[in-house]
């Protein structure tokens, strides 16, 4: 049997780091075969977009978009897909939507940014995608106290425009039929990863 591909996104700051560690925790005590996972990847491109993403390097916003998109063909390749036919549960912070929301809101041509992330040519459709919603001034807050430095989408008005962003690619990846479920994410951590456990063992078959 395949293991189940599972998506946590949000904004930064939403919680998605300490969600899928919850979640990688409830699963081994259940012995559940898993694999955490990221997005960038911690591969040769994605070490490239995270020297954009703190200002290191400057790349245009279309360069940044392809950038991502050969950084996820690289990742299903050699990361996610191997270990889903082997029957592993594969969580990963981030995958297209992030790419939907934040490159769709600095581009004009969103259907660009969909067609370079395409599920059949270079993406995988996950069985479940986790939206952990908080509003912007939340996010800025769990930033601030967690780190030092901010990164190249982190202030308020632009955690704005990508939530909004985020809401308009969740529609269209419903409308295609991917499930993804939006979470309050402002509420405590304990509750937000029974809820979240709660929805992933309906989806890998579990009780």
């Amino acid at each position: 049997m395949a293991g189940r591909f599972i998506v946590i996104e949000g904004l930064d700051g939403s919680g998605i780091s300490t969600q899928t560690r919850r979640l990688a925790s409830a699963l081994d005590a259940r012995n559940e075969p898993y694999y955490c996972t990221r997005e960038p990847s911690d591969g040769p491109i994605g070490s490239q977009i995270r020297l954009a993403l703190t200002g290191r390097v400057a790349f245009a916003p279309e360069t940044l978009a392809l950038l991502f998109a050969a950084d996820r063909l690289d990742h299903v390749q050699h990361a996610i897909k191997p270990r889903l036919e082997a029957g592993v549960h594969v969580l990963c912070e981030r995958h297209v939507l992030s790419s939907l929301a934040y490159q769709g809101s600095e581009l004009a041509d969103v259907e660009w940014v969909a067609t370079i992330n395409r599920p059949a040519t270079r993406a995988i459709a996950p069985d479940l995608t986790l939206f952990l919603d908080v509003p912007p001034e939340v996010s800025l807050q769990r930033i601030d106290a967690g780190r030092h430095t901010r990164e190249l989408f982190e202030h308020e008005a632009g955690l704005e425009r990508t939530r909004q962003a985020f809401g308009r690619a969740i529609d269209r990846v419903r409308s295609a039929g991917g499930r993804v479920d939006i979470l309050d994410a402002a509420r405590a951590i304990g509750d937000v990863a029974d809820d979240i456990l709660t929805r992933v063992l309906e989806i890998i078959g579990r009780d």
